[in-house]
């Protein structure tokens, strides 16, 4: 027997006066500098799948790759692995998946390429986190270092049985990157995400030094992933 229809609308019509009067307040405080912004960020997967592709930086070349992606004074490269049985490297990640934009909620795509670090600065400092070293969006968006994020020309989509994501420069259209590989065959083991590279996207940091924090539920923890061996997933 369910609830009846007069007091299930009782509690939405407080739910509603009651958190939408929080989230005006808060704005408020935002708008006068007390509070920090919260934004929800979403990732959907019901078209394409989020992929990580993960290129290893090897140990000799870490000084170089640290000098040219200019890490601020305070942050450190640090060895990264995204399961439990991979070997933990230093390494560029690129990020490829679909999101909602946060001001219009229309679809869009994004690449983000990211490395792994420490925060000198901080005395939690053993832990590791995310940097953004570059970004592309099909869409418009906001982020600490340019302020505003012009649009790229890229697609990312599932075309027979394969996945491709074709990015494009936004200056000349000129290609960017491009990659297509098979996808795993249904009967592919799942592997759980390490748990240090999870909570690596406690924090997000960004090339000035300024850092987003992230909040985030138990799906990153649980999802399901399988890891695809790029010499074999670049083939038919």
């Amino acid at each position: 027997m369910g609830l009846p229809s007069a007091y299930t609308d009782a509690l939405k019509q407080f739910k509603n006066f009651t958190f939408g009067a929080y989230s005006y307040g808060h704005a408020f405080l935002v708008l006068q500098g007390f509070e920090e912004p919260l934004v929800r960020f979403d990732i959907t997967t019901d078209r394409v799948p989020s992929i990580f592709i993960n290129f290893i930086v090897p140990n000799e070349k870490a000084r170089a790759f640290e000098a040219a992606v200019r890490l601020p004074g305070n942050l450190m490269l640090a060895r990264s692995k995204a399961t439990p049985r991979q070997p933990a490297a230093y390494l560029l990640s690129l990020n490829i998946y679909e999101s909602p934009d946060v001001l219009t909620g229309q679809p869009s795509y994004r690449a983000e390429w990211s490395t792994y670090v420490r925060d000198s600065s901080d005395p939690d400092s053993e832990r590791h986190y995310f940097m953004v070293v570059d970004v592309d969006s099909s869409g418009p968006s906001l982020n600490p270092v340019d302020l505003f994020t012009p649009p790229t020309p890229m697609s990312y989509q599932v075309q027979a049985g394969r996945l491709v994501a074709d990015i494009k420069r936004a200056a000349d259209g000129a290609d960017k990157f491009r990659v297509e590989f098979g996808l795993p065959a249904p009967q592919a083991p799942i592997v759980r995400l390490h748990e240090p590279w999870v909570l690596a996207n406690d924090r997000v940091y960004w090339r000035n030094g300024v850092y987003d924090s992230v909040s985030y539920n138990g799906a990153l923890l649980a999802a399901d992933v399988v890891e695809a061996d790029p010499e074999i997933a670049g083939h038919p």
